[in-house]
């Protein structure tokens, strides 16, 4: 019986009621070693009638072995692995060693395991138990994460168990001596302080719970706190029963542990703090136990997962027969079934561990290994933890480790084995190797102060030639990551200069990557200089890296010699781009880029579209995460506001898997300029807010340009106009200038300054050296509308506008479009040609109307009733406009739906389960006043 966990029992028995109407949840049970997590997981799986149980613990011994969390959670719902699609079942079986890998399934992992999950709730409700997910490994961390993000509607119930404080162990160093599998004679035991233990190589765990809630244990009350401690040991005295209820803090292992082990007199009158005094206790109670029992405490607490075969042949090994096992499962303090061994509570495997000798833990070690070839990754951190000292044989199989983890896309879990392997192995050399590796490794997954500490260890060990060809670019990362971006590039062009004369294509790959971070910051002069160091080392185009760095030279020239000179390398780039292989996916993001540089806003799209469809496919987060920001911005462009949003919501969705939390910002600026064209004055204000906090962190200008234009249009659609001029006309001075939504933000500030009667000759003729340059009728047309703004003469301007409504009749903004016919019908009406405005303000209201662009709809349709307009109505929603009703996760549904994809197909594609899907198109229906599938391919969805 739980005592003192009313309202955390009825939290559960919610989640577990919703399960069997087939809702899913997820719950993250947080708290201090001992305050009753296990024990409210305990609960779950007792009141779980009808559902099936899996439970997969986090273990500190592998918590820095790839997926193997997730496997002890999955192994018994494996035979379903058949019937998820094809790609997906090839990453899950690819991550748990069941197949081959390739490290950009990493992403993929999450979505099979949603999928499996799914799978397995088609039967009966699932409850999943994951205890001490503080020890999760991070790759089955990230995967669980992900797929419990998006449970909905399978009928799943997740509960996390995990501790605040918990942290990996770094074991301290090691003297040589051989060592060899044989009988341990433990000595005598004192209990002494514990600190948190066994130990692992470099663990690196963690599981970061943001986005899922969270349910924090605090203590039990003093009459939950008595009534538990009369159950446990009844019989105590009361000022021992006060004593007890007063340490223990009301923490219930505390209440049931401290009774057993009175406390040594020494700690009369100042206890150790919990959970020190919890360890004690434990400590006391093995201690108490035969010598060979306490040997198969500490096999057990190294044996990873507990398995029953495994731990009896080491016990054998090591002179422990059965019976050990048996005494101290007696003892309370583990648990035996026919096919695992498990301890009570994590603080007694703390408490095996740390009571232990070091030559013991070594021949422990020693003997797993030796039983393990069939597990590789295991049998490699034994026989690590087994070498007293350097050890090539150790070394060379953590190496292989880190490959297997880098290819199960684990570059962390990969950082580690390196790492020890570096301190195993005996060639300083590899060694060296093997920490620069790692640093690259560590770097990637955002531990930029141990990547740094790496270098700093690996750079005695390797040669000069290689320092100076890879330490350049390796701490430049660093630098750029940890809010330096100006140190990075210095250091990218001195290590260019030091490279380029024993090795022209590392100083290349140098200057390619400085141009690059140049060109995030905004940073015009570094870009130049970057682009010039390019151009004299005179690579050709028979170099690897030849489109990048015509890339990053076109994007110079862009900024010395204007959009003439410029935007014909740029379109030579979209050209080859949308010819290359399919996968091919780094040349098509830098052509749907560079289309968008162009103003080829249907070519960007189209690109982008079908690398996406790709990426999906082969589980390649990070590229998609920056396909959805060319989407989102071509979609804006093309008029087609609701996909937008739903490209840019979906991206931001994917940052929180794929880190890139730089792109959270760009993605977040988006939806920013859309909730502007749309009037949502708080969600404009606050997504640019957040944006503007992105930049002021890693200084990616992307995110502050949409940012900065969203506030001015967003005054511009109210009416601040002045307001609208003054950021517009500071944004030519700002850090954003140099971006391409600095180019559209023009004719807003034209449009701002005609009103006001203000001049904008400057602005009109940057404007104009792009439109000619880009070539494009839509962009010509926008052209024509600036200058007949700005001309002061009537016929003049007359003629500007009537041209840009003949050119925008050929397509490619509406946008712009429906802008330009706001303006015209209102200086029609103006000046008294009311008949003539009319056709322009229809024009103009529906766009605005389809767009959901409130302000611009309101402002036309008054333009329109002062134009005594008598004609029929403006055409009223249509399933198109119907699709605003939709949420962006609905309208993508719909949209598949609509096409013949099945729910299997559209949650592959959109990384949900069928159910989910199901459950969307049952709340989208009658928002288009269908009633079936069948009905929704009738329906006209643009």
């Amino acid at each position: 019986m739980l005592r003192g966990r009313e309202s955390e029992q009825r939290a559960v028995d919610a989640l577990l009621d919703g399960a069997r109407a087939g809702r899913s949840g997820v719950l993250v049970v947080r708290g201090e070693p001992g305050i009753g997590k296990t024990a409210l997981l305990a609960y779950a799986e007792e009141r779980a009638h009808g559902l099936r149980v899996l439970r997969g613990p986090g273990v500190e011994t592998e918590a820095d072995l790839p997926y193997a969390s997730l496997h002890l959670l999955l192994r018994d719902g494996l035979d379903r692995l058949a019937a998820l699609p094809g790609p997906q079942a090839a990453a899950l079986a690819g991550a748990l060693g069941l197949a081959p890998a390739r490290a950009d399934d990493r992403f993929q992992v999450g979505v099979a395991v949603l999928s499996l999950l799914a799978e397995l709730a088609e039967d009966r409700p699932l409850l999943c138990l994951v205890d001490d997910a503080h020890w999760l490994d991070q790759a089955s961390a990230r995967a669980l994460r992900f797929a419990a993000r998006r449970l909905h509607a399978e009928g799943v119930v997740v509960l996390f168990a995990a501790r605040d404080d918990a942290g990996p162990a770094t074991p301290g160093p090691i003297t040589p001596g051989p060592i060899t599998p044989g009988p341990i004679t433990p000595g005598p035991i004192t209990p002494a302080p514990i600190t948190p233990g066994p130990a692992t190589l470099d663990a690196v765990a963690g599981f970061d719970p943001a986005g899922l809630p969270e349910l924090r244990l605090g203590g039990l009350d003093d009459d939950s706190a008595a009534r538990l401690l009369a159950d446990a040991a009844p019989g105590l005295a009361a000022p021992v029963r006060a004593r007890i209820i007063a340490e223990s803090a009301g923490n219930p292992l505390a209440l049931l542990e401290l009774p057993r082990t009175p406390a040594p007199p020494e700690y009369d009158r100042t206890p150790p703090p919990l959970p020190e005094r919890l360890r004690l206790a434990y400590a006391a109670r093995i201690g108490r136990l035969p010598a060979d029992a306490r040997v198969a405490l500490l096999v057990t607490a190294l044996a990873d997962d507990g398995d029953l075969a495994v731990v009896a042949r080491a016990c054998a090994a090591l002179g422990a027969g059965p019976a050990a096992l048996g005494a101290a499962e007696r003892a309370g303090l583990v648990t035996v079934t026919d096919r695992h061994a498990r301890f009570a509570h994590p603080l007694t495997r703390a408490a095996a561990f740390q009571l232990s000798t070091y030559d013991q833990r070594l021949r422990t070690h020693a003997a797993l290994a030796a039983l393990l070839h069939d597990h590789p990754d295991r049998r490699a951190w034994h026989l690590a933890a087994a070498a007293p000292g350097p050890d090539e044989t150790a070394a060379r199989a953590l190496d292989e480790l880190a490959e297997r983890a880098a290819a199960r896309g684990a570059g962390v879990s990969a950082c580690g084995r390196l790492r020890a392997g570096g301190r195993a192995g005996e060639d300083p050399r590899l060694r060296g190797r093997r920490l620069l590796t790692a640093a690259a490794h560590a770097t990637e997954a955002g531990r930029l102060r141990h990547a740094q500490r790496l270098i700093e260890a690996a750079v005695p060990l390797v040669p000069a030639a290689s320092a100076r060809t890879a330490l350049p670019a390796l701490r430049a990362r660093i630098a750029f990551g940890r809010g330096a971006p100006h140190l990075a590039h210095d250091l990218l062009l001195d290590g260019a200069a030091e490279a380029a004369g024993e090795d022209r294509g590392a100083a290349g790959l140098m200057l390619v990557e400085a141009a690059r971070n140049a060109s995030l910051l905004g940073d015009a002069d570094r870009l130049v200089a970057a682009a010039a160091r390019l151009r004299e080392l005179g690579l050709g185009p028979e170099d690897d890296y030849d489109l990048a760095r015509r890339s990053a030279l076109s994007s110079a020239l862009l900024i010395t010699n204007g959009p003439a000179a410029a935007l014909p390398a740029m379109r030579e780039l979209v050209s080859e781009g949308s010819r290359v292989a399919s996968d091919m996916h780094s040349r098509r993001i830098n052509a749907s880029y560079f289309a968008l540089q162009t103003g080829d806003f249907p070519a960007a799209w189209e690109i982008a579209r079908a690398a996406a469809a790709e990426c999906r496919a082969n589980g390649e987060a990070g590229k998609l995460v920056v396909l959805h920001l060319t989407l989102a911005a071509a979609e804006i462009f093309l008029g087609r506001f609701a996909d937008a949003a739903a490209s840019a919501e979906e991206g931001l969705l994917l940052t929180a898997e794929s880190g890139g939390q730089d792109r959270a910002g760009c993605m977040r600026g988006v939806l920013a300029w859309l909730a502007a064209a749309r009037g949502e004055a708080d969600r404009c204000l606050a997504l640019a807010a957040a944006a503007h906090e992105s930049y002021a962190a890693n200084g990616i200008v992307n995110a502050l340009a949409w940012a900065e234009w969203a506030r001015a249009l967003l005054d511009l659609g109210a009416g601040r106009t002045a307001e609208a001029l003054d950021r517009l006309e500071a944004g030519p001075a700002g850090p954003a200038r140099h971006q391409f939504q600095a180019v559209h933000a023009v004719p807003d500030l034209i449009e701002a300054a005609a009103r006001l009667d203000r001049p904008a000759g400057e602005a009109l003729g940057r404007y104009a050296g792009w439109a000619e340059a880009a070539g494009l009728p839509w962009a010509r047309a926008v052209l024509h509308r600036c200058r007949a703004l700005l001309e002061p003469d009537g016929e003049r301007a007359d003629t500007h506008f009537r041209e840009a409504v003949r050119l925008h009749a050929r397509g490619g903004h509406p946008w712009e479009a429906a802008r330009t016919a706001l303006l015209y019908g209102e200086r029609l009406r103006r000046e008294r040609r009311k008949r003539e405005a009319r056709p322009h303000l229809r024009a103009a209201l529906e766009t605005f109307r389809r767009l959901e662009a409130r302000p611009w709809a309101e402002r036309a349709a008054g333009e329109l009733r002062a134009a005594g307009d008598a004609g029929p109505p403006v055409a009223g929603p249509d399933a198109a406009s119907a699709l605003s009703a939709l949420s962006p996760q609905e309208l993508q549904i719909v949209r598949l739906a609509a096409a013949g994809r099945t729910n299997k197909e559209i949650g592959a594609r959109l990384f949900l389960s069928p159910k989910t899907v199901s459950y969307h198109l049952y709340r989208a229906f009658p928002k288009l006043n269908v009633t079936s599938r069948a009905q929704l391919a009738g329906l006209d969805l643009p």
